[in-house]
C-alpha cells in the first residue's frame, strides 16, 4: 500500500462519557472533546483509523495519538453511513460524533442537532442495547444509567483512559 492510494477525507469528533456523568443525567452536555478520529482509506475501502489528542487549551492542540485497524473501523463507517441515512429520512441536520464510555464497553455514534440527540450503538453493544439501533436519547438514558451504576458497583475505572 502506497501513501497516495491513502485518503482520510473528513475527522469526526471523538467524546468521551463517565458513569458519573452519565448518573447526572447531563452526560452529553459534559461529555469531553478527547480528539478527532480519521477514516483512512483505500479507494471506497476503509483500511484504518487514525485519531489525533486534544489537548486541554484549544482545537489547535492536538496530538498523534494511535492508529487502529479492525472491526471498529468499519463499523464506523457503516454506522456514518447509517447515520446519514436517517438524518436525510428525518430531514434533520445532524453534526456526527463519536461517543466513549470505557468503563460500560459503550462506542456509539452520537447524533447531534439543535434540540435533539441520537445515540446509535456500535457492536459489540453493551445489553441491554442493540447495535446499529438508533436511539433517541430519552429511550437511551435508562438503560445507559443502569449500565453505569453497575459498572459503579463493580468498581469500574471512574476517570478512564480513553479508549485504545
Amino acid at each position: 500500500m502506497v501513501p497516495e492510494q491513502l485518503e482520510a477525507p473528513e475527522a469526526l469528533p471523538v467524546f468521551a462519557i463517565t458513569p458519573e456523568q452519565i448518573l447526572d443525567a447531563s452526560y452529553l452536555e459534559t461529555a469531553s472533546l478527547e480528539g478527532w478520529s480519521y477514516t483512512v482509506f483505500r479507494g471506497e475501502t476503509p483500511v484504518a483509523a487514525a485519531e489525533l489528542a486534544q489537548g486541554p487549551a484549544d482545537e489547535e492542540d492536538v496530538s498523534f495519538s494511535h492508529f487502529t485497524e479492525g472491526p471498529f473501523v468499519e463499523q464506523t463507517v457503516t454506522a456514518v453511513a447509517q447515520a446519514e441515512a436517517f438524518s436525510e429520512e428525518t430531514g434533520q441536520d445532524f453534526e456526527p460524533r463519536i461517543l466513549r464510555c470505557p468503563p460500560i464497553y459503550l462506542v456509539a455514534v452520537w447524533l447531534h442537532a439543535v434540540g435533539r440527540d441520537v445515540i446509535i450503538p456500535m457492536a459489540p453493544a453493551p445489553s441491554p442495547f442493540v447495535a446499529a439501533r438508533p436511539y433517541e436519547k430519552d429511550e437511551f438514558d435508562g438503560p445507559l444509567i443502569e449500565a453505569a451504576k453497575q459498572s459503579l458497583a463493580d468498581g469500574a475505572l471512574v476517570n478512564p483512559v480513553p479508549w485504545e
